[in-house]
């Protein structure tokens, strides 16, 4: 149930962003001047961690489950 619930909110995240992507993509079609996005310097490195950390701990507990698995089999 935990890994489940990880993999949902990591998919939760990155729709999240890429919605918030879209709606700034056009907002920045409209405008006439330049603009900075100071945004993708925020939200993106704490996405990739937060992706990092999450693939981390599926790993690590799927890698604990055959383990268990094997020493119940021995």
């Amino acid at each position: 149930m935990r890994k489940k619930k990880s993999k949902i909110i990591l998919g939760i995240c990155w729709l999240a962003f890429i919605i918030w992507e879209i709606i700034v993509m056009n907002w920045a079609n409209a405008q006439d001047t330049a603009y900075i996005r100071i945004d993708l310097v925020i939200i993106l490195p704490v996405l990739i961690l937060f992706t990092i950390f999450m693939l981390f701990r599926i790993f690590r507990d799927k890698k604990k489950k055959k383990e268990k698995e094997r020493g119940q089999t021995l």
